[in-house]
């Protein structure tokens, strides 16, 4: 769920990757291969947590910027 909600708010990139291990999940707890599913599982939260903060972190600037342009603009 995290990893959709990255990818559909934040940021792209990181989170189809995070999409990517997430899905591997499911199919190696299929195969009965636990410790795998548990990295893939682990991968996907870490991939889904760069998407976003690196999205918070651009989103943060952006309105800094706006704030900037408009107190400059005031005159």
């Amino acid at each position: 769920m995290e990893s959709v909600l990255v990818t559909l708010l934040c940021c792209q990139p990181f989170g189809i990757v995070a999409l990517v291990y997430a899905t591997q999940v499911k199919s190696f707890l299929v195969g009965g291969f636990h410790k795998e599913a548990l990295e893939a599982s682990e991968k996907a939260k870490k991939w889904s947590m760069y998407g976003f903060w690196s999205g918070f972190i651009l989103i943060a600037v952006f309105l800094f910027f706006l704030l900037i342009i408009f107190l400059t603009d005031i005159d």
